[in-house]
């Protein structure tokens, strides 16, 4: 068999990538340094520490989130959704509520609904140290 990047032009080999890769390396950053940091961030934290750290990241950098939207985040970041049961609770709910970094607030909707999101104690201290000043 031939190489079919030795029969292309040059500009065209510079922008091939065999079909086989191209699955794989759909939405990774092309940047080496960008893509050893996206390697890294999947790597996939194993400690109710290292989750509950990693739920305090997410939550203190896109701000108060609901909570089905903190396990699709740290699935993204990840590969895998946090396993709950596997760090001893029954749900994502009961999980949060034993991280003192972050806490649940409850809203009803209009329709009935109740959204859940998840809250960081800094930033909601930070919040109001700064409507103090």
């Amino acid at each position: 068999q031939t190489c079919p990047v030795a029969s292309m032009k040059a500009k065209e080999a510079v922008t091939f990538r065999p079909p086989a890769c191209q699955k794989d390396l759909r939405g990774f950053p092309d940047d080496a340094s960008k893509a050893a940091a996206h390697m890294q961030e999947r790597s996939v934290p194993e400690s109710f520490a290292e989750v509950a750290a990693e739920i305090l990241k997410i939550v203190s950098e896109m701000g108060p989130v609901l909570i089905g939207t903190v396990n699709m985040e740290f699935r993204k970041r990840h590969g895998k959704p946090i396993d709950c049961q596997r760090l001893g609770f029954d749900k994502l709910k009961e999980l949060i509520l034993n991280i003192p970094s972050v806490y649940l607030k409850s809203e009803q909707r209009q329709n009935g609904y109740v959204d859940i999101y998840v809250m960081s104690r800094v930033r909601m201290v930070l919040e109001k140290v700064l409507r103090l000043v």
